[in-house]
């Protein structure tokens, strides 16, 4: 899979992914925001497809892909990366999976306040490729999927 691999349907559902016959992908390191406002939803929606949450790494980031691709700490970018290497060494996953929401307290702690529901959601898709092509420099083997959850309908969008 080449560029973005975004997925329209609102669901994590592994059977929409084109993978190689090489490549079978049974762990997943995930990088989305901690907020506890949808952690219990996103939880459910990683067991459902990996069958539990011994099946992938979730490290949550304030703001998700945010530090990734608009540091405000020197270091952040290198800081998450090295997580995501030390993650693979501990165990080997092909897979991982960016997933920002809708109304993130640290992107507007950042000054991103969005009047519009539309806005937001493409200036998060521009995030989410903005963090891909960051990960794809670092680690070019990896597929990367791209994913919007709606806080306040507690869904994903895609």
């Amino acid at each position: 899979i080449g560029g973005a691999s975004r997925k329209r349907g609102g669901n994590l559902s592994g059977g929409e992914i084109k993978m190689d016959a090489q490549k079978q992908f049974n762990f997943a390191y995930v990088l989305s925001c901690g907020d506890p406002k949808i952690r219990r939803r996103l939880t459910q929606e990683l067991d459902r497809r990996f069958g539990g949450p011994e099946s992938y790494f979730w490290m949550p980031e304030l703001g998700g892909c945010k530090d990734l691709v608009l540091s405000s700490e020197e270091g952040d970018t290198g800081r998450i990366l090295r997580k995501v290497s030390l993650a693979g060494k501990i165990h080997q996953f092909g897979l991982i999976i960016l997933i920002n929401h809708s109304g993130c307290g640290a992107y507007e702690h950042g000054g991103y306040v969005f009047d519009d529901i539309q806005k937001e959601e493409l200036f998060h898709a521009g995030e989410l490729q903005k963090a891909e092509k960051v990960l794809k420099k670092a680690f070019p083997d990896l597929l990367v999927e791209q994913h919007y959850f709606l806080k306040k309908e507690q869904r994903l969008a895609w």
